[in-house]
């Protein structure tokens, strides 16, 4: 599977002033391999002026408007981002603007990830045999490149058994029986302008195992 780079995207321009008109241009990339976004619309807000970046990034304004504009930059599946530019401000020279991929927050994933695993349970509601996980953490994460809006996280999970304080052996009870690491898969999808967790696991890997674990 595919591991997710945080997908930063990094707006690049200049303006230039002419005799007649002003000029806008620029390039728009994303993640750390700065790879060209085709395909995101930029307009001029409060105007008629929209162009979208070509094959490789880039996009072009010949006549730009006098005075202190604002930008709009749109994808589908990304951010919405603006940035705002002045005719008269041409000696800072080139800017960046960050345009991310519209994805569930961390917050969200957090607290999923810390209600699916607690940090024991009971495996048989008897107190007989009690996880305890040692290690939960994200492993991957990315988003669907072929559908918007479906977002997948992996996360890897080490856990050790203990023979629990009900045991029917005393002398075995508190003694760790084994141990397994193994990485699960779910989905996350997005519903109007939220994103929701699929309960169930997609998928599931074991890594490694120690002793009696299944």
């Amino acid at each position: 599977m595919k591991s997710i780079i945080l997908c930063i995207s990094v707006l690049s321009f200049s303006l230039f002033g002419g005799c007649s008109k002003n000029e806008l241009k620029g390039t728009v990339v994303e993640g750390s391999a700065k790879k060209p976004i085709k395909g995101v619309m930029i307009t001029v807000e409060g105007t008629n002026l929209i162009t979208l970046s070509d094959s490789i990034g880039q996009y072009y304004f010949t006549d730009f408007p006098e005075g202190t504009q604002t930008l709009k930059f749109s994808k589908e599946g990304h951010e919405t981002q603006v940035l705002i530019i002045s005719t008269s401000d041409t000696k800072e020279g080139i800017r960046q603007i960050e345009l991310n991929y519209d994805r569930p927050a961390n917050e969200m994933i957090k607290d999923f990830i810390n209600r699916k695993y607690p940090a024991s349970i009971n495996v048989f509601g008897l107190g007989t045999v009690t996880h305890k996980n040692v290690s939960v953490k994200i492993k991957n994460q990315w988003l669907d490149e072929n559908e918007n809006g479906v977002f997948y996280i992996e996360v890897e999970i080490e856990t050790h058994a203990f023979y629990g304080p009900r045991h029917f052996d005393d002398g075995m009870r508190g003694k760790q029986f084994g141990a397994v690491k193994f990485i699960d898969t779910y989905v996350f999808i997005k519903k109007g302008d939220k994103w929701e967790p699929k309960k169930d696991r997609i998928g599931s890997e074991r890594i490694w195992k120690q002793g009696n674990m299944l």
